[in-house]
């Protein structure tokens, strides 16, 4: 990529507050600290534009709202709701992937703490 493609790909992501962008002095020269923010991982902060390309895929159980991928994580045993901490009820053919995501986190956890 050149330096002005990878210039304008900064500029959209600070546009769509996906990166905040601090700027500073070192040496004498300007430099540039990125940091990610919330609606990296969490679409339901998502400005703008951007909520349109989300598609709800589940339901949370306590609160009954219906949420995007980005609005909940993997449990210990379950996905849980970010916002209540509810269970997840996925819609149709998402159960297969949320299974799946499920399966491979207790694999994960299995793997890193064992029998502890």
């Amino acid at each position: 990529m050149t330096r002005s493609t990878v210039s304008k790909g900064l500029k959209t992501l600070a546009e769509y507050e996906l990166i905040k962008v601090f700027r500073f002095y070192k040496d004498g020269k300007l430099h540039n600290k990125y940091y990610l923010q919330d609606a990296c991982w969490d679409s339901s902060k998502l400005k703008g534009a951007l909520r349109q390309y989300t598609k709800k895929v589940a339901m949370c159980d306590a609160c009954g709202k219906s949420l995007n991928r980005g609005e909940f994580g993997i449990g210990p045993d379950w996905a849980v709701h970010w916002g209540c901490g509810g269970f997840i009820i996925p819609f149709g053919s998402y159960q297969e992937t949320l299974d799946h995501r499920v399966e491979q986190a207790k694999i994960e956890r299995d793997t890193r703490y064992g029998d502890l």
